[in-house]
């Protein structure tokens, strides 16, 4: 028999004794499973940025943010020609500081660039017309509609290339790797 006694929690997660919820992705935050790279580089006209991402034994889960101040391409690519030799390792930085976890996914900037591979996204920043800065951006700001699930031991390229001189251009990445 149903009766209308209130449901007591013995331990409530919070102060007014609610159960609290949280979403996935802020969950790996909070055990320290959740990481970013950020790189920032001032380009001349018809110049690439290469990063190279490499991922570990997990799947990884990933966004990616280009934020730019002139006109430009991008190009998120699969199997590319590009080789980690020569390049600088972006530290992939934990999102919460007190965890000792790290990323087994390698971010790598510049390499030996042969050939972009299969481009599976290309985003167009910006226009040359207009006065000022076009401060263009995308990614973060897009969700779920940027997020890529890399295939484990997989390896992928996000190309910027300036159409403008003195384009100041900040990449970033942030990401989870998958225990499932």
């Amino acid at each position: 028999m149903a009766t209308n006694k209130p449901i007591t929690i013995a331990n409530p997660i919070d102060a007014s004794g609610c159960v609290t919820t949280t979403d996935f992705i802020h969950h790996q935050i909070h055990e320290g499973e959740h990481f970013f790279t950020s790189y920032y580089e001032k380009v001349g006209s018809a110049t690439a940025i290469n990063i190279l991402i490499t991922a570990g034994s997990k799947e990884v889960h990933m966004l990616g943010e280009i934020v730019c101040d002139n006109p430009g391409m991008a190009y998120f690519c699969v199997n590319p020609g590009c080789t980690a030799s020569g390049g600088t390792v972006l530290t992939a930085f934990n999102n919460r500081e007190s965890s000792t976890n790290v990323a087994s996914t390698v971010t790598v900037v510049g390499g030996t660039y042969t050939s972009s591979g299969t481009v599976v996204r290309t985003y167009l920043f910006g226009s040359s017309s207009g006065t000022g800065g076009n401060k263009v951006s995308v990614g973060a700001t897009a969700g779920e509609v940027n997020e890529a699930i890399l295939a484990a031991n997989s390896v992928h390229l996000i190309r910027f290339v300036a159409d403008g001189s003195s384009t100041r251009t900040i990449i970033r990445t942030s990401f989870y790797e998958a225990d499932w």
